[in-house]
Formats: structure tokens, sequence, C-alpha cells
């Protein structure tokens, strides 16, 4: 679970902060309400296209057993996203919209999409953006991008631009009904060393000119192919095996690695130092991981290589709850995770992505969690599970 800020340390954030002197200068000075608070609408996607390009679409017809809609139901439920009462009954349609987008500008510093017409920011569903995001006015113009531009917002976390951006672009290039000529594949500034390594992986793949806006910059898109994903819950990602073999084959081939499909591994994905949900008995499970001869791996930007390569060869998968996760794309059909949660911080999303992708997944549920979601692992049932796993 999110750590939640009390009032006064929100009250005193710097984001709220600049809020506040925001509308400060707004009230003694009107004139500057469009540079500091842009017109605050905002269109939807489906709304701004010029027209749908294609749906990719996935059912998973494949129900839950009734142990995994109780595990869900009592442990999942308040940690996953809000979605309908029965979301985990099958058959579950999962799917990615390709629109056509035409003369839009794309601010850098986010990565968010603004209407040329005025008529607002583009957002999936409709909805007005965080006023920080829309300060069109203060933004420096880069350099026009003709052509086919597929746009990436800034990401931070391993799991959501694996899931949210690098997916759907190899979903979108690998599909009959994209379009035709040159594509670029423009960027907000980015941050983490995986994320650009991965776009220049797949920029390489797919012949695409890869574009990352200057900072403070917004640029005119001549045309955009975006998305707009929907799934039953909103933790549980889209994720086709054929979409997810091809991103790995572009990770191996930037990084100059092979697989060995005899490797047999047995992989630990050890979180390592974390601001939160840090294992109090870490030595202890990392001694019962190594006695079953598990290689440790702590995921991190500059190992990437190693973890497309070492997931894509293991047979069975340890780890906490984590972004780190997000490497299940990268392994085999068959392989089998062992997941391991505070019983106070559960939630399905590995589990569903398990089953896309033809995964085993093993549950253990540890101790209680912590302010910070810190517990204690428990570790005969992890043992248990991992000879359930074997």
């Amino acid at each position: 679970m999110a750590r939640k800020k009390s009032k006064l340390r929100r009250a005193i954030s710097p984001r709220h902060l600049r809020w506040m002197a925001s509308r400060a200068l707004i009230s003694a000075a009107p004139a500057l309400r469009r540079p500091l608070n842009f017109h605050g609408r905002a269109i939807s996607v489906a709304a701004a296209a010029e027209r749908l390009l294609f749906e990719d679409a996935m059912v998973v017809d494949r129900p839950f057993s009734a142990e995994d809609v109780d595990f869900i139901r009592s442990s999942c439920r308040e940690h996953d996203g809000p979605a309908e009462p029965d979301y985990w009954a099958a058959p579950w349609r999962f799917s990615t919209a390709y629109y056509l987008l035409n003369d839009v500008e794309m601010l850098s510093h986010t990565g968010c999409l603004a209407d040329v017409a005025g008529r607002g920011l583009i957002s999936a569903d409709g909805a007005p953006e965080n006023w920080n995001r829309d300060k069109l006015a203060l933004l420096r113009a880069a350099d026009p991008i003709a052509g086919t531009a597929l746009t990436v917002r800034r990401y931070t976390n391993y799991f959501h631009f694996m899931l949210e951006a690098a997916m759907p672009l190899v979903a979108y290039f690998e599909h009959a009904d994209k379009l035709d000529g040159p594509h670029s594949i423009v960027s907000a500034p980015v941050g983490p060393g995986f994320a650009r390594e991965t776009l220049k992986a797949i920029a390489a793949r797919y012949g695409a000119r890869l574009v990352e806006l200057p900072k403070g910059s917004k640029a005119r898109l001549e045309n955009v192919a975006t998305y707009v994903r929907r799934t039953p819950c909103s933790d549980w990602p889209m994720a086709r095996p054929e979409t997810a073999a091809a991103l790995r084959d572009a990770l191996l081939a930037h990084f100059g690695r092979q697989i060995d499909p005899s490797a047999g591994r047995r992989l630990y994905l050890r979180r390592g130092a974390s601001k939160i949900r840090n294992l109090r008995n870490d030595d202890d499970f990392t001694a019962l991981a190594t006695e079953d001869g598990f290689e440790i791996l702590e995921p991190a930007s500059a190992n990437l290589a190693d973890q497309v390569q070492r997931t894509a060869e293991a047979d069975r998968i340890l780890a906490v709850h984590g972004a780190a996760l997000a490497n299940l794309i990268f392994a085999r059909p068959g392989a089998a995770l062992v997941e391991v949660f505070a019983q106070d911080f559960c939630k399905s999303v590995y589990m569903m992505l398990a089953r896309q992708l033809g995964l085993t997944h093993f549950r253990v549920v540890s101790g209680p969690g912590d302010y910070q979601q810190n517990f204690t692992a428990d570790l005969p049932k992890i043992k248990s599970q991992l000879q359930r796993a074997a």
C-alpha cells in the first residue's frame, strides 16, 4: 500500500506550495492566469482522433480457481485498482486501441499531448490533467516532427514503463495495420537508463527514429499514433506472449546477447536497498534461496541486459512483490514464479501477468508489514512453495 501523507506533509510539500504560489500570483495579476494555469480543459483521445487505427484485443479464457478468487477478494481487492465487483470472472477481455491524431503538441516535461485547436489536453478518458502538466505558454518550441510519432510519457518506475510504454510500442510495430512511412518514437526527457536503452532497442528493431525532447520544450507533431488501454482491473496489464517475445528479442539484439535454452536457471530477483517493502530477515531469506540453488540478481538500470537474459533462461523465479517482476515478460512459457507478499499488501497484478504469458504462479503470504511495508518473510511457507514449483 502506498504511503499516505499527513495533512501537514501535504500542506508543506513543494508541489502544494507551488500551487498556492501560482494561485496567489493569479489573484494579484489576473493576466497571469493563462501562462500559470492553462485553460484546464481536456479532451479524450477518441474525441481528438481522426480515426481508430486498430484495436489489439485479447481474451484470457481461463477462470480463476475458487482459491484464487478467495485470495483476490480477501487480500488483493483493496490494493488492486478500481474495477467491477466480479472483475476476476472469466472471460477477461484486454485491449489496446490505437488512434491517429493530427496536429498536436507534446509537452516535454511529462509527455502529455495538447490539442493545437485549443480544445485542451488530450488524455485517455478526457479528465483534466494536473495543472502542472499544462504550462504550454511557458515552454519553448522544439523542432517540429514530421511523419508518424509514437509518444512516450515520462516514467521512473520499471514496471509501468515496460508494461505501459514499451509493450504497447512493440505491439503497434508488430501489427499488420500500422501506418506506413517513417516513424519516430518521441519521448519526454528520459530519466532512468533502462528506459533509454529499451527505447533504443525498439527503435533499432523497427527502423524508427528516437527523439528525446529538450527539457522545458514543446514540439509540434504532424501525426501521432497513440493508444488507450482497457483491462478488467486497472492493475492488470495486457501482455500478449508474442509481443513480449518481440520486446525480449529486441533487447537481446541491442545488447548482443543470446539465450541458452538449456540453462535452466533458478533466479532470485532481490530487492536490494529500497525505501519500502524490505525484508526484516533478508539474510535468512537469501541463505534459503542460495541453498536451493538460486542465483541472486539485484535489478538495476546498469544490469538490464542481465535481467533480460537471465529471466529468459530461468525455470524458476523467486521474488518479493515489486516492480522487478515486470521481467516476467521475458520469461519462457512454463516457467514458475514464487511471489512473496506482506500479509497486508497483496496484489494480483503478477498473478494475472503470469496467466497471460503461460507461466505458473505460486504465492506466499507472510507476516504483517509496518508503515513502510517492511515485513518478515515466512521461510517455511516459501520452502514449501519452492518445492511445489520444482
